[in-house]
């Protein structure tokens, strides 16, 4: 199995997203490709990354995104849709309160709400992302470019207004 390239997305948290840091130290020893946005968190691991930065535009990030196989993102709504907007499913691991990792768990909220919708994969460990990996999860066609859904708004939108 060939390796896919990885574009991980840590956010703009001004908090260690300690999650993420293990599976990126862990993909890093696998072998894998990686291209790092770390924001504000500290990467044990950091050194040994040859593809890694704080922050960049969003010209660039979109960039990024394009030319990798694969995003593992936090459950942020802007990477997210920056990933659907490029065609791509995004393996997603939330911020957790209980690690410190943001103020409150609407991470968590949030992807429990769109966990069934076909816009993520929702990952928790290393396992989940080999499984990911080995299975192409990442390769499937997202169920739709935004995060919303506004296709039955808009048809009832154009119902009414054809009734007028």
């Amino acid at each position: 199995m060939s390796k896919p390239s990885i574009f991980v997305i840590y956010g703009n948290m001004d908090r260690d997203f300690i999650s993420m840091n293990k599976l990126v130290c862990f993909l890093h020893q696998e072998g894998f490709h990686l291209t790092v946005q770390f924001g504000f968190s500290d990467i044990a691991c950091s050194a040994d990354l040859k593809s890694i930065f704080d922050f960049c535009t969003k010209d660039r990030f979109d960039e990024y995104i394009r030319a990798h196989d694969l995003i593992l993102s936090h459950a942020g709504v802007g990477a997210i849709s920056s990933a659907l907007k490029a065609n791509k499913l995004p393996l997603v691991l939330p911020r957790k309160y209980s690690l410190a990792e943001h103020v409150n768990d609407h991470q968590i909220d949030f992807v429990s709400h769109f966990r069934d919708e076909g816009i993520f994969i929702e990952i928790s460990d290393e396992q989940d992302l080999l499984d990911a990996v080995k299975l192409k999860k990442f390769l499937k066609e997202p169920s739709r470019k935004c995060i919303t859904n506004l296709e039955p708004i808009k048809r009832d939108l154009h119902s009414y207004l054809a009734e007028l």
